[in-house]
């Protein structure tokens, strides 16, 4: 699989060495249907990691950027397209 976009608000993006994505797959479903559940290896090439100071200085946040990352098919979490579900469980 191939991702491109972005996350925002991300908690110490920086330090992590992978990172949970979840993406669109299927833009033929609804929209819960279409979404997928990935880990990404934060090395992976073209992941960019921009931090964000709070008002303190303080930088544990972080926007992340998604530029053509392979991501292996190995690292879909669950099945392909069933991501929200997954999502939700972890929710609560």
């Amino acid at each position: 699989l191939v991702v491109n976009g972005q996350k925002i608000w991300t908690s110490y993006a920086h330090d992590a060495d992978m990172i949970f994505l979840l993406v669109r797959t299927n833009k033929d479903v609804k929209k819960q249907e279409g979404i997928s559940f990935l880990l990404a290896d934060m090395k992976s090439p073209g992941i960019t990691i921009k931090k964000i100071k709070n008002l303190t200085g303080n930088s544990e946040f972080c926007e992340v950027f998604f530029d053509n990352v392979k991501v292996p098919k190995e690292n879909i979490v669950g099945k392909i397209n069933q991501g929200w579900t997954m999502a939700k469980s972890l929710l609560g």
